[in-house]
């Protein structure tokens, strides 16, 4: 409604909708800080919806993938995993593999609810395994959302400093000759990626 000069008049506007966009938020760590070759590591990631109930999001894992030239190097395989909603568990939830990471779909989260992902990798060959090396994992959400805007989290683990001597022991001449004299061997390995200091056999 409106006035000019004299004349008083009106007009109608048109009706427009405007859609409030879901508000997922993601977190992610794990049970281990450190790792070595061949471990397994337990994985959380923890995704919180403040907003509206969301359908058919995908979570993205990279499984600390990274590129040398033009290669991508992934350093950790994944094993399995659960869903649960609220705490509840729903049960195993498959991802979709390709080199670089591991992409799960959730079928439906609830406005307020929380869904957690609980995964096992290990630690495999491509691993840099010197001491203070990492393992950076990076989890990206994707929710085809109206205003929807990139969430994403990451968390490193640490590559483990340490020694691991094995020992293996063997006499020589074998077999042994009743009355000749034998000699023992021992050859001592280390398998870790720190020095072994003050060895005593």
């Amino acid at each position: 409604d409106y006035r000019y000069g004299t004349v008083r008049s009106s007009v109608i506007s048109n009706v427009t909708t405007a859609f409030v966009g879901s508000s997922l938020s993601v977190n992610k760590t794990s049970l281990s800080q450190t790792y070595r070759e061949g471990q397994n590591i337990t994985y959380i990631i923890s995704v919180t919806n403040s907003g509206s109930t969301v359908n058919d999001f995908t979570v993205f894992d990279n499984l600390g993938s990274f590129y040398i030239g033009s290669e991508i190097i992934t350093p950790l395989s994944f094993i399995n995993a659960d869903l649960f909603i609220d705490g509840v568990l729903v049960g195993d939830i498959t991802p979709v593999i390709s080199e670089d990471g591991i992409a799960f779909t959730v079928s439906e989260l609830g406005g307020g609810s929380n869904a957690q992902i609980i995964y096992e990798a290990k630690v495999n060959c491509f691993a840099n395994l010197e001491c203070g090396s990492a393992i950076t994992n990076v989890v990206s959400l994707d929710c085809n959302c109206p205003c929807d805007t990139p969430v994403s989290a990451s968390h490193t683990i640490f590559a483990d400093c340490y020694a691991d001597l094995r020992i293996v022991k063997s006499v020589c001449p074998n077999p042994i000759i009743c009355g000749n004299e034998i000699n023992y061997v021992f050859d001592i390995f280390n398998y870790g990626n720190e020095p072994a200091d003050d060895v005593v056999l």
